[in-house]
């Protein structure tokens, strides 16, 4: 009976897994499904090098119900800058935005990670992570 539980909580941690999409959010007051939920999802790293500047994609997942606009804030470590394309991506706009990432020519050459947060009009906030590789040019 122990193995069988191991091996059932064993396969959810293999169906999970580990990605770069944040967990789906319902908005509040509807029912849990994945047609009223949000997800999205950044690349997992991006090599850039110091004093240059890169466009990474932000995908919005929306299930057919969601119909929110959501918000996005962006934080950047020291020698990094990050800026978005647009803060809001509302209802009927495409499912994207852009973050433009520039590295100062003096940035510490290594991993640094940049944070993105989205938040829907009725939910909760939720938080993806990228790491951007600074080299040398």
């Amino acid at each position: 009976m122990r193995y069988g539980f191991t091996l059932v909580a064993a396969a959810a941690i293999l169906i999970v897994g580990c990605n770069n999409t944040s967990p789906s959010v319902n908005s509040p007051g509807a029912p849990a499904s994945g047609d009223n939920k949000f997800s999205f999802s950044v690349p997992k790293s991006e090599d850039i090098k110091q004093g240059e500047k890169k466009a990474v994609k932000i995908d919005l997942n929306r299930g057919k119900d969601f119909k929110e606009a959501v918000k996005f804030k962006v934080e950047a470590p020291a020698g990094l800058k990050a800026s978005l394309s647009k803060e809001t991506i509302a209802a009927g706009d495409p499912a994207e935005a852009t973050v433009m990432v520039e590295v100062d020519k003096d940035a510490a050459v290594g991993e640094h990670v940049v944070k993105v947060t989205a938040t829907p009009e009725k939910a909760a906030a939720t938080t993806q992570e990228f790491k951007v590789d600074v080299k040398k040019p």
